[in-house]
């Protein structure tokens, strides 16, 4: 149990700048939370509001069964394993994030991956390249738009409306925890490398994701 909460949480830091990395970290978590499953230690569960569960469960099957009747099978199949991937990644994290003490490391993971961000994004609009991965920033006619230490700017204002209103929906608990003024810097950061960006979309997923 403790090996699949370690893999996610090296899963989730680790999402930011090394593919390689994530995908052992995911598969350690999948064969350790599996392997509670066959010993009967962790048994099938719904992991959060049944109703929501079933419509996640429909979405994976009409995802895959589109497999069937795609012009494109292997590109298709590869798809199927990325939309599995997700569904387990959901399912693994919302039974082992159970405890509050888990919860409140995990939170502040991610408290300290969106301050490496907003470093690294920081870096990258000012010289040109980000400071990990030296992955130079995107220059279009519409002007500068900033990826960080990922390969483009749309997976890393898909990285921050994932997670950033989770920060914010945290901001009034940590104001009674010493965590306070690095969860408000971490806000300001994801705020101002989501408007780097540039991508209306984000934008705009990022609004919906607020309300």
């Amino acid at each position: 149990d403790k090996t699949v909460y370690l893999a996610s949480l090296v899963f989730l830091a680790s999402s930011t700048f090394s593919a390689a990395l994530m995908e052992i970290s995911f598969g350690v978590a999948l064969a350790g939370w599996l392997l509670l499953k066959m010993k009967g230690k962790s048994p099938l569960s719904f992991p959060c509001e049944r109703k929501m569960f079933i419509l996640l469960l429909a979405f994976v099957f009409l995802s895959s069964i589109s497999f069937f009747w795609s012009e494109f099978p292997r590109q298709s199949f590869r798809g199927v394993l990325k939309i599995l991937q997700q569904f387990f990644i959901f399912w693994i994290a919302a039974e082992t994030l159970i405890p509050q003490n888990r919860r409140e490391t995990a939170l502040r993971v991610l408290i300290f991956v969106f301050l490496f961000l907003g470093v690294d994004g920081t870096w990258q609009y000012v010289m040109g390249k980000d400071l990990l991965r030296q992955i130079p920033m995107e220059v279009p006619s519409t002007g500068p738009r900033v990826s960080a230490s990922f390969h483009n700017y749309g997976l890393l204002a898909a990285f921050i409306i994932s997670f950033w209103p989770l920060l914010i929906s945290q901001l009034e608990e940590r104001a009674k925890k010493s965590t306070l003024f690095l969860t408000g810097l971490a806000i300001v950061l994801g705020g101002l490398l989501l408007f780097w960006t540039r991508s209306r979309g984000g934008w705009l997923a990022c609004l919906v994701g607020l309300m």
